[in-house]
């Protein structure tokens, strides 16, 4: 197996795994919570930017606290000086919420599976870190939208989702 099929077999790993944690550890019907949401965002910087829809799923882990894992699907692009880079991108990252009533500190840790197109040579594939620390604004009873605004490796960026 080359590089890539190594690469790839990691990312689909990956979101296997966030999609099979979905399915398990929900509480009986009486006991509905919003757990799951799905965001559209985007991030830009003068050389650097990336858009996505991403899946998440939020755990509790203390007071005050909680957790989420995320993984998308999107597109990603970098402008060096000569040459122009861009492609498809899929995000999976592991998101920490600190804060209390509907206000949110933020921080996500992951890695970014871009298929890229070398324009106009040839088409690679990178892995590349996801670092974001920002604001959240998400209704503590979970109903309603969500709002982020983040800065990260991809610039500064914007978010909007809805929680189910």
């Amino acid at each position: 197996m080359d590089d890539k099929g190594k690469y790839l077999s990691v990312v689909l790993l990956v979101i296997l795994s966030v999609l099979t944690a979905v399915c398990t550890g929900q509480g009986p019907v009486s006991d509905k919570r919003y757990y799951n949401s799905v965001q559209v965002e985007g991030a830009t910087a003068v050389y650097i930017g990336m858009f996505s829809l991403n899946y998440e799923r939020q755990f509790v882990l203390g007071t005050g606290v909680k957790g989420a894992i995320s993984a998308g699907a999107g597109s990603w692009y970098f402008l060096p000086v000569i040459k122009y880079y861009h492609g498809i991108s899929l995000p999976v990252s592991f998101n920490i919420l600190i804060g209390k009533r509907n206000n949110y500190f933020e921080a996500d840790a992951g890695l970014r599976y871009t298929f890229l197109n070398k324009h106009p040579v040839e088409d690679i594939n990178e892995i590349f870190p996801v670092f974001n620390i920002g604001y959240r604004y998400q209704k503590s009873d979970n109903k309603g939208l969500i709002f982020r605004l983040y800065l990260g490796l991809s610039g500064v960026g914007i978010g909007i989702g809805k929680p189910f």
